[in-house]
Parts: C-alpha cells; structure tokens; sequence
C-alpha cells in the first residue's frame, strides 16, 4: 500500500511517516520546501527517535518525497504531476497546515486551501484513495463548556476564538461535503492538544504548548526588563482555578490515527476524537511554566483586571502579548470529548499521566 502523507516533515507527521514506515508501506511525505531537502528532515527525525542505522537505511528505502505549497492550487504542483501522484496512492494523510493562533488570513489560505487541494487529489486519478483528515477539537468555536460529540458540527459556531478555528472548520466543512458528493468515506480525525518529551533537537518541529512557553518566556523577560524584578508572583489573566485542558502524547495519538483504520475500515463519513481521557488542570501548567520562566505565577479569576494600564501598552508594544495570549484563551476551554471511537477500539489513550514533569521535559 502506498500512503501520501502531507505535512510529512511537520510535529505529527513524522510521526505518521515512521509509523507508515515500520509497517512496510511506501510513503510520499508531501512536505513544505525547507532550507533542508524534507527527506534530510524525515532522517534526522529516526536518527534522534532512536532508530539505529541499519533500520534507519531500510525504513527510508520506501520513502519519497515531493515538495508542496498548500497556499497554491494542486499543492503548487503541474497538472501532470497532480495526476501522476493520485493515481500512485492509495490513502491520503492529509495532517499538513499551519497550527499558528495569530490572526493571519496565511493560516486561512493554507489550511483551507490544503483541505482543497487533497479533496481534488483524492480524485483525480484512476484510484480511490482513502482520504484521512486532520483536524482539531476546536471546530467547535468558543463554546467553553458542554460535551462534544463525536459528529459533524453542521452549524457554523457563532464565535471562533482565531483564525485557525475557523480555517479548521471550513477545512473540515469542505472534506464532509466532498464524501457526501463523491459518495465515497473520509475519516475526520480531531486532535486535542499534542505534546511530546522526545526527541528535542535543533530544528525539530515545536508543538502548540512548546510555542505558547516561549512566547510566554519572552514576554515575561521583557516585562522584567522594563518593569523591574519585584519577586511578585505575575497574574496569568482570564483563567479559573477550576480550568482544565486536555493533552495528548502525539505518539499515542498518530499509533491510534492509523489503528483506527487498520481496526475498522470506514464505509462512510466517521469522526474521532484523538484527545485524552485523563484532563491536565491550569495549575500544572501554571506551576511547569513558572519553573521554566523563572517566574512565580498564577491563575487570576476571569474578569479580573491584572495589569495596569502602562503594563499592558508596553506589552503590547512589543507585539508579545497578542501571541501568548492567544494561548491564554485557549487555556480558557473546558469542554469534555466523546471518545466512544476509541473506547470501542481499544485505543484510549494509556494511563500515561501528563503532570508537571513531563510537560518540563517537553519544553525543552
């Protein structure tokens, strides 16, 4: 069987592309053009994933690569090439986009424009290849509480809290229109949170609670720059003390993103959610980032008002705190999942606690 897998060289695509690898399937990692060739990317993945050298050469013999544009029609591929690839696959892997929380229309554009370009792909040719999508638990807006179920959300939501919320839903939208108009199944996978100890090495690709620390971090640096080093615990703004958020082991997650078409093939439009069943409370998080800032911190009651009025002009000059503040409203969700799909498959995730250890190693 051979797999097309976008975003090949992306935080949960390698992961895919390794796990496709170890099962003997051959694999077009279909990949953002880099600074480095993606297949040089995929490699240096497996040589700090662990992977000796003999088992390293053997698993990329059945990897190629193309490069892609998810901004461009036909991934910015000709039309032959287009073709040339549909009729070579025979499941797409679409997990590529951008993951920003910044109100750029670039994370509409490739996000949207992705979920395009592989709905085409999947038609493009002779073959009927099936097509799995990646998409986010956050489909569902700005909704903070309630249980979500494991179904298509037909009705927009009213507010999205970014640009990426609603590019994921439109993204989502266009993949259930096409199985229904093509007649043929998809499978919609929706990720909570990925995260991952290992491996941490220059370049790797950072995941979303990696990317709020280190905004995070040069916040609070510059803060202390221009405020001063006062030992005052420093307000984390429009959380509860009772907040919890939901994070996975992207490890866990792509090993049950492929089970779960290997364990039941879809005949029809099916969705899961890949999150854990085990929540993470604000505090953990809370006490892991003060121990990496080096600044004692804390949850303020929503409503509050934390920062004074030159405070927050100065952060906002400094166009820091639009960044990690995104983060901060999107620690602001407590919703419950439905995870009938992976209750009935065996996949949950395992009694893998996510505390404040393993979240300090994978900031690092």
């Amino acid at each position: 069987m051979t797999a097309a897998v976008t975003g090949g060289t992306g935080f949960l695509g390698l992961r895919l592309v390794h796990l496709l690898l170890e099962r003997d399937e051959q694999v077009i990692a279909l990949g953002r053009r880099g600074q480095r060739p993606a297949a040089d990317r995929i490699a240096e993945f497996l040589l700090h994933s662990g992977i000796a050298e003999d088992e390293r050469t053997r698993l990329l013999r059945g990897l190629r690569v193309v490069d892609i544009d998810l901004e461009q029609p036909r991934m910015g591929l000709s039309e032959k090439v287009f073709r040339k690839l549909a009729d070579s696959v025979d499941i797409i892997w679409h997990c590529g986009g951008s993951t920003s929380f910044r109100d750029d229309q670039q994370v509409f554009r490739i996000n949207v424009g992705g979920a395009e370009s592989v709905t085409a792909l999947a038609t493009a040719g002779e073959r009927r290849p099936l097509l799995c999508h990646t998409s986010t638990v956050s489909v569902v807006g700005s909704q903070q509480r309630g249980v979500i179920l494991e179904q298509e959300v037909h009705a927009e939501p009213a507010e999205f809290n970014s640009v990426y919320e609603r590019s994921k839903f439109e993204a989502e939208r266009i993949v259930c229109d096409w199985s229904r108009n093509t007649e043929r199944p998809a499978v919609i996978f929706r990720p909570s949170g990925l995260i991952a100890r290992s491996p941490q090495y220059p370049g790797c690709p950072m995941h979303p609670l990696q990317t709020a620390a280190r905004a995070g971090k040069s916040l609070f640096e510059v803060f202390q720059m221009v405020m001063g080093e006062t030992g005052e615990p420093v307000p984390i703004p429009l959380v509860t003390t009772e907040s919890k958020t939901n994070l996975i082991p992207v490890d866990h997650a792509a090993f049950a993103m492929l089970e779960i078409v290997r364990r039941r093939p879809p005949e029809a439009l099916s969705f899961y959610h890949i999150v854990n069943h085990v929540d993470v409370a604000l505090t953990t998080i809370t006490d892991a980032f003060s121990e990496y800032f080096g600044i004692p911190l804390y949850l303020a009651e929503q409503g509050m008002e934390v920062f004074s009025e030159q405070e927050r002009t100065m952060m906002q000059d400094f166009g820091l705190f639009d960044d990690f503040g995104a983060y901060v409203n999107w620690a602001t969700i407590s919703r419950d999942y439905d995870v009938t799909g992976l209750t009935e498959l065996d996949l949950l995730c395992p009694d893998l606690l996510v505390d404040k250890d393993f979240i300090l190693a994978s900031l690092d």
